[in-house]
């Protein structure tokens, strides 16, 4: 039973854990609808495609490279670093989003 309390704990760490910066985005993009009403919808589309960026990014690098996670490296592989694999992700998915920003 203790194990199912520790468990359902992380779990509810996990989805606390980007509160901070839901609520600053929250918060400026009240700014933005109480300064300037009408660029609510230019906001609106571009955290769209940019969300839609990070998306794609993510999962075309697990689509790339299946074997190679963060979290789980092949132990079989000794020259597959996790943190190489982090900053592959991370690496794709900024690529994602810095083409998306860039795109009209």
């Amino acid at each position: 039973m203790a194990l199912r309390t520790d468990q359902s704990r992380m779990e509810l760490r996990d989805l606390l854990r980007m509160w901070p910066t839901l609520i600053v985005a929250a918060v400026t993009f009240g700014l933005v609808w109480w300064i300037a009403p009408q660029q609510v919808g230019i906001l609106v589309y571009t955290l769209a495609k940019l969300s839609m960026a990070g998306y794609l990014g993510y999962w075309i690098d697990r689509w790339v490279f299946p074997d190679s996670r963060p979290t789980s490296p092949d132990p079989d592989r000794v020259a597959d670093d996790p943190t190489a694999s982090e900053y592959r992700r991370a690496a794709i998915i900024c690529a994602f989003a810095l083409a998306s920003g860039l795109m009209s």
